[in-house]
């Protein structure tokens, strides 16, 4: 279970992951891209650029120049890396993707911190004297016969 400390940590990083919809939808076209799922990846990320979203505008740009999700279209990649361009340059996207993928990580670690926490407190119950007795009186009082 997740400490005292550990609670405001925990859901101060959750809403900073997912502060905004433009960005919790950028998140699920990264994960739908990278496990190769480009017609999801598209889903998420076309609406987004139309509103000038410069990260979803640049991957759509990769995904018309690779073809992938869509039909190879040297015109509209063009289109889409003009459009980013127009607000930030290429470094700036770059940024962008790696504070997302810096905030994907770091969610990650917070779940694998929880995990491994209540893995403890259960082992921990589990050297108590009479531990599971009480488990397993608990359990035979109220199974049904």
């Amino acid at each position: 279970m997740l400490t005292n400390t550990m609670k405001p940590i925990a859901a101060a990083l959750l809403m900073l992951a997912f502060s905004t919809t433009s960005w919790a939808g950028f998140v699920e076209g990264v994960a739908a891209y990278n496990r190769g799922d480009f017609a999801a990846a598209l889903q998420e990320w076309r609406p987004l650029a139309e509103q000038g979203h410069a990260p979803a505008q640049f991957n759509l740009r990769i995904m018309y120049n690779k073809g992938e999700g869509v039909a190879k279209d040297d015109v509209e990649a063009v289109k889409w890396y003009r459009r980013a361009a127009e607000q930030e340059n290429d470094s700036d996207v770059l940024v962008h993707l790696s504070f997302v993928d810096f905030l994907i990580l770091l969610t990650i670690f917070v779940v694998l911190l929880v995990v491994v926490n209540m893995r403890k407190e259960e082992a921990q119950k589990r050297k108590k004297p009479g531990g599971n007795a009480n488990l397993a009186r608990k359990t035979s009082a109220t199974s049904v016969h």
